[in-house]
C-alpha cells in the first residue's frame, strides 16, 4: 500500500544540527526524486522577523509557533519537517517555567501538541552533543539550553511520543544514513 501522507520530523534543542540534517536529506535522490518528499524548514527563523524568539519568547510567539506546527502537521503529502510540535511544547514549557507563558496558553499548546501527534509517522530526536556556537540567530545561553534539553528528555520519554521517536547522534553523515534507512524501511514496498 502506498503512503500518500507521511511526516518525519527532525526535533531537538537549538544548535544541534537539525537544519543541517534536513539539508542533507534534501540531497537524497531516494527521498526527493523516488519518494517525492517535500521539506519544511526555518519555521522559527521566519517568525524571528516579526516576533521575539529564543529567551525572549512569550505567549504570542509560542502560540504562533504551535499554530504553524499544526498547519504543517495537517498539510497533506510526504514531508520532512525541520522541527515539530514536540519542539514547540518543550520551548513553551521553558517559557511557562519562566512566567512568560500563562496557564491558559500552556494548556492550549498541550492540546495543539496532542492534535499534531497522530500526523507524525516518525520523530527523529537529535541528541544534544554539539557545542553552542554564536551565529547571530540562536541562543548560546548555556542555562537556557540545558533547561530545554531537560524538557526534551522528559517529554520524549513521558508524553505520548515514545512509540514514534528515534534518537539519532553522530556525524552529519551518520545521522543522514540512519534517517534514510528508517524511511527506506517504512517505504520498502515502494522501493
Amino acid at each position: 500500500m502506498k503512503m500518500q501522507d507521511y511526516k518525519i520530523a527532525i526535533s531537538g534543542a537549538h544548535s544541534q544540527g537539525k537544519t543541517t540534517l534536513v539539508n542533507k536529506l534534501k540531497e537524497s535522490t531516494i527521498l526527493s526524486s523516488k519518494l517525492k518528499f517535500s521539506y519544511r524548514m526555518n519555521l522559527t527563523r521566519d517568525l524571528n522577523k516579526i516576533l521575539s524568539i529564543n529567551e525572549a519568547g512569550d505567549d504570542v510567539s509560542q502560540f504562533l509557533v504551535m499554530s504553524r506546527h499544526l498547519e504543517f502537521a495537517l498539510t497533506p503529502g510526504r514531508w520532512v519537517l525541520d522541527r515539530c510540535a514536540l519542539d514547540g511544547l518543550c520551548y513553551s514549557e521553558y517559557f511557562y517555567d519562566k512566567g512568560r507563558v500563562d496557564n491558559v496558553i500552556k494548556e492550549a499548546i498541550e492540546k495543539i501538541y496532542e492534535r499534531c501527534l497522530p500526523y507524525y509517522n516518525r520523530v527523529i530526536y537529535i541528541t544534544p552533543e554539539l557545542p553552542l556556537v554564536e551565529d547571530g540567530q540562536r541562543s548560546v545561553n548555556k542555562d537556557f539550553f540545558e533547561h530545554v534539553v531537560k524538557l526534551f528528555d522528559f517529554y520524549t520519554k513521558h508524553f505520548s511520543i515514545s512509540n514514534k521517536i528515534t534518537l539519532v547522534s553522530g556525524t552529519v553523515e551518520e545521522r543522514t544514513k540512519k534517517v534514510i534507512d528508517i524511511i527506506k524501511e517504512d517505504f520498502k514496498d515502494e522501493l
